[in-house]
């Protein structure tokens, strides 16, 4: 090799330089990437675009700031009665992935929500459930499950924990068939008062049938036959208030609200001053707050008129009634 050892520095000589004008190379390249990068940030872009911005985050309630719900909200959650302990939804894991979910919202409304997620509950009592497998007697399940009876004539002293499915129809009966824990629970459904009509309609409600005297207290969050505000007769079956059903959230309040009322009756406190402040009308107004800046910024809703269950001008209704309400606030 020592007649080629010359050429082969030479060759060596030149790759280094080569590598080493590369590296320098590289080093300015990235220096005009940094400073392009902070004349981005300080906008002092040369080109005169605007710089890319990201949109500004509610601290709050971790929602963009031109649809923060802050103003729905209490600025403290409503505490429980004074006679429950805890609210407990259990939670179907694809209720995840719904784009609009009541629950969140319930638990900025009120103290004492509970969840727990699984598509059926164990046989073992996982961390602080215990109380659904010792004490059944102090929990009520909120479903319309058969043979399934009004709350009013259920309630007793014991009851301390109220059980809600958070889940659609199909998945909801599925969970309460096996999960073998809720069938020691006694099941009840709510008598919601006269006029009480569903505020989350981003998720359609359905009308739960003829009336039978009671409310499912569980929402249908599927397609159902409702009739719209201009059908003649709108609002009554066969001249008789319309039973629907409720989201989630909207069933806790109404459940929350009843034992508050039956139980004040009970003690003789029905017409006191003391009495706890009623949970419907917190959690109505941040689901209608919610829905209807939803409703604002949907420009052309897409209508499936072959679909089951569809209710002409569902969304443009409420969204008229919306501003309606918001107006009326104002004033």
């Amino acid at each position: 090799l020592k007649p080629f050892w010359p050429q082969i520095q030479d060759a060596a000589g030149m790759a280094q330089e080569h590598c080493e004008g590369n590296g320098q190379q590289r080093d300015e390249d990235e220096e005009d990437a940094e400073e392009a990068d902070v004349a981005d940030m300080d906008g002092d872009d040369e080109t005169g675009h605007e710089p890319l911005r990201r949109r500004a985050v509610c601290s709050g309630c971790s929602r963009p700031a031109s649809v923060c719900l802050c103003s729905a909200f209490p600025q403290q959650p409503l505490p429980l009665p004074a006679d429950l302990r805890s609210v407990l939804l259990l939670r179907h894991p694809k209720e995840r992935r719904q784009k609009h979910q009541s629950a969140w919202l319930l638990e900025r409304c009120l103290a004492g929500v509970r969840r727990y997620e699984a598509r059926r509950l164990p046989t073992c009592p996982p961390a602080g459930l215990e109380f659904l497998y010792d004490q059944p007697q102090s929990c009520l399940l909120v479903f319309p499950a058969a043979g399934a009876k009004p709350l009013r004539d259920v309630l007793d002293a014991d009851v301390r924990h109220l059980v809600f499915v958070d889940a659609t129809w199909r998945f909801a009966k599925e969970m309460v068939t096996n999960s073998g824990p809720l069938a020691s629970l006694r099941c009840v459904v709510l008598t919601p008062p006269a006029g009480t009509r569903p505020a989350f309609v981003v998720r359609k409600p359905l009308l739960l049938g003829p009336p039978s005297g009671t409310t499912a207290g569980r929402c249908a969050e599927e397609t159902g036959t409702i009739p719209h505000e201009d059908a003649p007769g709108a609002g009554t079956v066969d001249g008789e208030e319309e039973h629907w059903g409720f989201c989630t959230a909207e069933a806790v309040a109404l459940a929350v609200d009843e034992i508050q009322r039956l139980r004040d009756d009970g003690r003789g406190l029905g017409d006191s001053t003391l009495a706890v402040q009623e949970l419907w009308p917190v959690v109505e107004r941040a689901l209608s707050t919610y829905s209807q800046k939803q409703l604002e910024r949907t420009t052309a809703p897409r209508a499936r008129t072959d679909r089951p269950g569809y209710i002409p001008r569902l969304y443009e209704t409420n969204k008229n009634s919306g501003c309606a309400k918001a107006l009326d606030r104002e004033k």
